[in-house]
């Protein structure tokens, strides 16, 4: 079994849908916002120097992640890509160590939901990130609880008909 490593505010769950397919990624949070340029320059109208900053490499040199990026983009991070019962099994040994300690499962939660198909982010992600405010053109970001979008058999937290994250996001 895949065992997987989540360090909160640092790596972020993602279901990705593309091509009908849904998938789940366990990756660093800043893969995520998905129009770099808007992204850094939105710091450069606070005042920030970010001219060291116009490198892309940490992302594989896309500096804009859309429906014709998508591809490649996951190519690339192949590696951290998990199945649902990847997850589901690493939710079961949190929950066996820490019982249903919010904070203990805080990051098992999935935080965001990326559409190719219809060009959509949905965030739910706890923290000041805004992933929602940094889409590519013709895209639309909301901030707001994506669970209910996802297909029964991805819900990885929902375990013999009890869910795990049902009080959490009330």
């Amino acid at each position: 079994m895949m065992n997987i490593h989540i360090e909160y505010g640092e790596h972020i769950i993602v279901a990705v849908r593309l091509a009908g397919r849904w998938s789940w990624y366990v990756t660093e949070k800043e893969h995520w916002f998905m129009d770099l340029p808007r992204f850094h320059q939105a710091f450069i109208d606070k005042g920030y120097d970010l001219s060291a900053h116009t490198d892309y490499g940490y992302r594989f040199d896309i500096p804009i992640l859309n429906e014709h990026t998508a591809s490649s983009f996951l190519a690339c991070i192949k590696d951290e890509q998990v199945s649902v019962e990847a997850l589901r099994a690493g939710l079961i040994m949190q929950l066996s160590k820490y019982g249903s300690d919010p904070e203990a499962l805080a990051g098992w939660a999935p935080a965001l939901l990326v559409d190719f198909d219809n060009k959509q982010l949905s965030s739910y992600f706890p923290e000041p990130a805004s992933f929602e405010q940094y889409v590519p053109e013709g895209w639309t970001g909301h901030y707001e609880n994506f669970t209910g979008q996802l297909p029964d058999p991805q819900k990885y937290w929902v375990i013999n008909e009890h869910d795990y994250f049902a009080n959490s996001w009330q």
